[in-house]
């Protein structure tokens, strides 16, 4: 057999051997696509779990606060051509994502440096876009998660969800392309 030091430095050598990437991290990065009539829509975000945590929305994400919907570096919405987002005009471009949580409707901005990190908001005033949503009450979703449940030919609604509390909110694309197979 192996003397008892050599099973013990095989061990260290293989733990150590590990590269340190393969660390399952709390909150891992996602991203999200929609094409709309030729625009690409895309979301980057980290997915923070609630891991059984009550209240997510008022002591994990105090109401009032600026807060990226993700964790680690700031969310951010890219998109390839001009848009409307909720009703608001926004050039092509990647923006970083914040919100303002509240018992009420809640505040989404976007601000036009993408490469913010999570623990330190812009003020308020810097923003570049702001505007209101009602938070509606779902199904729990362990994972923050951001989606497009509807895509029509020109617009999509782009949707939030995490704990038992989602948004969404509305695109719409400039019409570049005929309808293919629309009858005439």
């Amino acid at each position: 057999m192996f003397p008892p030091n050599s099973i013990a430095a095989v061990f260290v050598t293989a733990t150590l051997a590990l590269p340190l990437g393969a660390q399952v991290k709390p909150s891992e990065y996602a991203s999200v696509s929609q094409t709309v009539d030729g625009t690409v829509i895309t979301v980057d975000y980290s997915r923070p779990q609630v891991r059984g945590r009550r209240d997510v929305f008022g002591k994990i994400v105090p109401a009032g606060d600026v807060w990226t919907p993700g964790a680690n570096w700031a969310t951010t919405l890219e998109v390839s051509k001009p848009i409307r987002l909720q009703d608001r005009e926004l050039a092509a471009g990647k923006y970083s994502m914040w919100m303002v949580t509240g018992p009420g409707d809640w505040t989404v901005y976007l601000h036009r440096n993408p490469r913010l990190f999570h623990t330190k908001p812009p003020k308020v005033g810097d923003m570049l876009l702001s505007f209101t949503v009602r938070p509606t009450e779902g199904e729990h979703t362990e994972l923050l998660t951001f989606d497009f449940p509807r895509v029509a030919p020109d617009s999509t609604t782009l949707r939030f969800r995490w704990a038992t509390s989602a948004l969404s909110m509305n695109i719409v694309t400039r019409a570049t392309q005929p309808l293919t197979g629309a009858k005439q």
